[in-house]
């Protein structure tokens, strides 16, 4: 009874910082989105209110003719007024049970695991997405000690049923190792923000992701 409206399992969630963008923060998304990326999560941490309903609205009126959800890290209230389809919490976030609440099944609600207890713990509570990680050492989360994929795998073993994005360090290159345990779609940041041709990255990230899944 708690799942929300329009979730699915994503293959490629960018996410989309503006301090970490090599070229114009909207540039960037319009590129990923051209390119298939169907998920944009808005993380930034330091914006005005505003401003940040500002840039959700821009989002969604960018990737909703593809087909593209825009999530809204951290905020309920910005992500529910710009009428995006999800929220993504950290660990530091307001707890996913309060975030079912005040959302209902308005919103998908992401929510970032680090280990299975936290995983289970995130489900119970209402998540519907899960982001597993970090899946090797990444500039944004220095502090986290990279699991690999063999967190992955374990989660994907005892999860079969619920969407995953594997987040951490993610690139081209290390892909097809998350790949070989079954990842199904991946949160990426650096790779493509600060890309000199995201469109490029995200195209590339997508067609090893297509081509391993089963038809």
């Amino acid at each position: 009874g708690l799942a929300s409206r329009r979730v699915r399992q994503w293959s490629l969630c960018l996410l989309l910082t503006e301090s970490r963008c090599r070229h114009d923060w909207f540039e960037v998304a319009t590129a990923a989105v051209d390119a298939g990326c169907d998920c944009l999560q808005l993380r930034e941490k330091s914006l005005s209110d505003a401003e940040l309903l500002d840039r959700a609205r821009r989002l969604v009126e960018l990737a909703r003719p593809s087909g593209c959800s825009v999530v809204v890290n951290d905020r309920i209230d910005i992500a529910l007024a710009a009428d995006a389809d999800g929220v993504h919490l950290g660990r530091d976030d307001l707890p996913v049970a309060d975030a079912r609440r005040q959302a209902g099944g308005q919103l998908i609600i992401g929510a970032s695991t680090h280990g299975p207890s936290e995983a289970t713990a995130a489900i119970a509570a209402g998540a519907d997405v899960l982001g597993v990680g970090p899946m090797f050492p990444s500039a944004t989360k220095p502090e986290l000690d990279a699991a690999g994929p063999d967190r992955l795998a374990e989660f994907i073993a005892a999860r079969p049923d619920i969407p995953h994005l594997a987040i951490g360090g993610i690139d081209r290159a290390r892909l097809p190792a998350l790949i070989d345990v079954g990842c199904r779609g991946v949160a990426v940041c650096d790779s493509v923000c600060g890309s000199e041709d995201p469109a490029v990255e995200v195209a590339g990230m997508l067609e090893l992701l297509h081509c391993s899944q089963p038809t």
